[in-house]
């Protein structure tokens, strides 16, 4: 087999890089042919896109967390546009990120104990198609939200920014920084009026705090919003979050380790009023709000369309993956 590794160097804090040999090694011992690039260079796109053009790979290895998976699928998917006569690799996701959404919603091991079997599931997993949300020309495989979590993520990242100037950042879990950023941003203005379209169909029009659209499971990390979701159904999963209120106690009882029965218990009240599947969904504004997508922050918009492209990307997942 002969893939192409893509790896994020600051991927768990910069620790990634303590990986390197026995990621070789691994390489190796599986006959797996890699080249290894490295992402965080400018160009690296268009690194890729003539690494693609010039030989021809099985599989794009995605090496970090969702915004790695991210940026390496739009890659992927745009060199597949311009090249419709190439065969598409299947992408293959290593998880070495803080999140983690989209691994653990496929059931993929994670970390770096876990490496061999990432490895191994290379060459033995299963073929499954993996459809995709779309907004805006983007793809995203995790969650696309508006609202409070964008801006929680822009404290986070201002946060981490500052941070990195002291040792004292490798001692801080990614996790404390991210609650920091929450408490931030849940004492900033974070509700603005919204009308939400299902499939062509007014469903809300109100107070918004919050959207979550989901095309993965897992949220957050830890957080399982939307139980119905899953990655080949053709559906995107919609949560709605009206206050802070509501935000800190709908996220306590998505807390996935809590026992099945709180979670289902919390399911069936608010099933139909805050949670929708849907193909398409229109989101439009009062003014601009902020937006991330897979972790990545995007400029603030009013009118947001969301789609769903079936199947567009082939993963490698374990006999139990999603």
């Amino acid at each position: 087999m002969k893939v192409v590794a893509c790896y994020n160097p600051r991927a768990r804090g910069g620790r990634f890089q303590r990986e390197m040999p026995r990621l070789r090694a691994l390489f190796e011992e599986h006959s797996v042919d890699a080249t290894l690039l490295e992402i965080c260079d400018t160009d690296f796109n268009e690194t890729l896109c003539r690494k693609l053009e010039s030989e021809t790979f099985d599989a794009v290895v995605g090496i970090g967390g969702d915004g790695t998976h991210f940026h390496l699928i739009n890659t992927l998917l745009r060199f597949g546009k311009s090249h419709p006569e190439r065969p598409q690799p299947r992408y293959v996701f290593l998880p070495f990120g803080t999140g983690n959404n989209i691994a653990k919603s496929l059931r993929l091991k994670l970390g770096p104990r876990n490496l061999p079997t990432a490895i191994a599931n290379l060459t033995d997993g299963i073929d499954k198609k993996l459809d995709l949300g779309t907004w805006s020309g983007y793809y995203f495989a995790d969650a696309l939200s508006v609202g409070l979590d964008a801006r929680i993520l822009h404290f986070r990242n201002q946060m981490s920014e500052r941070l990195q100037k002291y040792a004292l950042r490798r001692l801080v879990h990614a996790y404390i920084i991210y609650a920091l950023a929450t408490v931030r941003a849940m004492f900033s203005k974070c509700r603005f009026r919204m009308e939400i379209r299902v499939d062509g169909k007014r469903w809300y029009e109100g107070s918004v705090a919050d959207v979550i659209v989901n095309n993965t499971r897992i949220y957050g990390g830890e957080f399982d919003l939307t139980p119905e979701c899953r990655t080949d159904d053709g559906l995107l999963d919609i949560a709605l979050i009206r206050s802070r209120v509501e935000y800190v106690y709908r996220f306590v009882f998505a807390y996935r380790h809590l026992p099945s029965f709180l979670r289902r218990l919390f399911v069936s009240n608010h099933s139909g009023n805050a949670w929708i599947q849907a193909r398409h969904v229109e989101m439009l504004v009062d003014g601009p709000v902020p937006v991330q997508i897979d972790g990545e922050l995007f400029p603030n918009s009013s009118t947001f369309r969301v789609g769903v492209a079936d199947g567009a990307v082939t993963v490698k997942v374990g006999t139990d993956g999603a």
